[in-house]
């Protein structure tokens, strides 16, 4: 059963399981995909039939992949926000003044997922790709999110989500967490130490308005040998809270 407490439709979860897993691991044979997603190989080729005729599916030598078609769905999506549309200048500004990568989060499912993000090209950008999703609790934007969010909301995250270590440095202690949040509620910035990849870090700023409910942001990540001290905490910093107050304001008039 799932959060609203209603059954989930199964063969639906099958078809996005095996989206999800040509996305990651394509071209996949019937049996491969069968012993990946614990099934049967009649219900995997039952549903590759189905998605193939939908065109989301293509078959290449025996083996099946994604077409692009999902492609348009998330674009035409992302599009659509308001929020997207007035931040991703200001995203790309930011990227060229501090030189390192900017992203835009929106909070969804207990997790924050990435909207968009610009990257100089000699600058250093986490292996993921817009859409993905990370913890709340292990990122400076997830943190920046969950400051947005009154304390029985973020503990319904924790319970459903829970607290797991990715590093040395992540917050594995609620009430650690929500000594942090305070200070970002306070400050008005949230940053991440090394907490889901070593030797990362990041600063963030939640956006207020638009049509995300208040819960997103924006952020600057990079290794620890360039955003350190002075540098991160002060310049960097700066950058990344102005830059949010100026797409609340653009938001708020919009």
């Amino acid at each position: 059963m799932n959060v609203d407490g209603r059954c989930p439709v199964n063969a639906t979860k099958t078809s996005f399981t095996l989206l999800e897993t040509l996305a990651a691991d394509g071209p996949l044979g019937v049996t491969e995909l069968a012993s990946r997603i614990d099934t049967t190989k009649g219900t995997v080729h039952n549903h590759l039939t189905t998605l193939r005729s939908l065109g989301y599916v293509k078959q290449v030598d025996g083996r099946y992949d994604l077409t692009l078609r999902s492609l348009a769905t998330g674009e035409r999506t992302r599009d659509r926000m308001q929020l997207f549309r007035v931040a991703k200048p200001y995203l790309d500004n930011l990227t060229k003044t501090t030189g390192e990568y900017a992203g835009l989060y929106v909070g969804e499912a207990g997790c924050a997922t990435r909207v968009y993000h610009a990257t100089c090209s000699d600058s250093w950008s986490p292996s993921s790709v817009n859409g993905d999703q990370v913890p709340l609790y292990a990122t400076a934007a997830g943190k920046a999110i969950l400051s947005s969010m009154s304390d029985d909301r973020v503990e319904d995250c924790i319970r459903h989500h829970g607290l797991d270590r990715y590093t040395d440095g992540t917050i594995t202690d609620s009430s650690r967490l929500f000594e942090q949040l305070r200070k970002v509620r306070d400050d008005g910035v949230a940053y991440s130490r090394g907490e889901r990849i070593e030797d990362v870090n990041g600063v963030a700023a939640p956006i207020r308005g638009g049509d995300t409910d208040g819960r997103a942001a924006i952020c600057v990540v990079g290794p620890d040998e360039v955003l350190h001290g002075r540098h991160f905490e002060e310049d960097v910093t700066g950058q990344v809270f102005s830059t949010a107050k100026k797409i609340e304001l653009d938001l708020r008039s919009a």
